[in-house]
């Protein structure tokens, strides 16, 4: 069933429903609650000499961590290995009670599995201990994302999706096409600096594009930005129109995040934000009217504002670092 999904999910996504998921994963579960490790009782290959080819459980439970990557990726479902985290947790405690390590003759340790079908020596077996660290690289990888998307939701910060995943084009095509329209100085000769929208693109879009190579040298990706002007020049929507050409999400941050647990926990509830947003990956991060925690401290404005935002100001720049970091 799950190397099923998963062949259907690499030819056919679009055939796929949430429904439909869910009830799979029904089954899966219901699997798990008879033994934690899906053992396979159907070989693969079987002859008549008596000669089976069994899959291995873990390779099971890699195709499902696959199959719920590309269910992420195609939009199915964007907390799929979140809801279902519970699955490959018990699987995992199961593996790590299969561990086994030993020493050979010459006095050098070994760390690893053996078959969970035949056991006919002390040691270990190889391909087996290839699959089982190959799962656990990518089930942290999936673990990391899962962590992330956990942090921003119980940090209660503001998280959305500008773009229109039936409208999206591919990944930077949006920036070159539909939003060089907008180019506000369009008059100015091309390698001007002040053609704003060509310079983001070159700086920020085409570095990470791995759809259209350059056709000259790639600029080194920029992450961060300041933008400056009165109210209503576009600033937030210049975030949003980042997030459409990347399809990454648009997170907003405002001093109201930091100041919401009272002034006696402003430190600790502005690191824990900056530790959640470190912790998102392909995630446009907006900081909102952030000029009062960095104004600088030998300015007036510095001076007249209240003692909660002097209070945030010298650590404000550390963390900051620390983010683009």
């Amino acid at each position: 069933l799950v190397f099923s999904l998963e062949g259907l999910l690499l030819l056919e996504p679009q055939s796929v429903n949430r429904g439909f998921l869910d009830r799979i994963f029904q089954v899966i579960r219901q699997g798990q609650e008879r033994n934690p490790y899906w053992r396979p009782v159907k070989p693969f290959v079987s002859r008549p000499q008596g000669h089976v080819l069994f899959p291995l459980s873990v390779e099971t439970a890699h195709a499902m961590l696959r199959c719920c990557a590309l269910i992420e990726a195609a939009r199915i479902d964007s907390d799929c290995f979140s809801r279902n985290v519970d699955l490959f947790r018990r699987y995992v405690d199961w593996l790590w009670s299969r561990l086994k390590k030993g020493a050979l003759q010459s006095g050098r340790t070994f760390v690893g599995w053996h078959s969970e079908h035949v056991h006919l020596h002390q040691g270990i077996h190889l391909w087996e201990t290839s699959q089982v660290m190959v799962f656990l690289l990518d089930y942290a990888v999936m673990l990391d994302r899962h962590i992330a998307r956990c942090a921003v939701a119980a940090a209660e910060l503001d998280v959305k999706q500008p773009w229109d995943a039936d409208k999206q084009p591919e990944f930077g095509a949006y920036w070159g096409s539909e939003r060089r329209a907008g180019e506000p100085l369009e008059g100015l000769r091309t390698s001007s600096d002040f053609r704003i929208y060509d310079r983001i693109g070159e700086c920020f879009i085409a570095p990470l594009d791995p759809t259209t190579p350059a056709p000259g040298p790639v600029h080194e990706p920029l992450y961060y930005l300041l933008l400056y002007g009165p109210p209503g020049t576009g600033k937030t929507n210049f975030a949003e129109e980042l997030c459409k050409a990347l399809h990454w999400s648009l997170i907003t941050v405002t001093p109201s995040d930091f100041i919401r647990g009272g002034e006696s926990e402003v430190e600790e509830r502005a690191k824990r934000v900056f530790d959640v947003l470190a912790a998102q990956r392909n995630a446009v991060i907006l900081l909102d009217e952030i000029d009062r925690m960095i104004l600088d401290r030998d300015s007036k404005r510095y001076g007249l504002q209240s003692d909660i935002f002097q209070f945030m100001t010298p650590g404000m720049l550390t963390k900051l670092a620390d983010l683009r970091k």
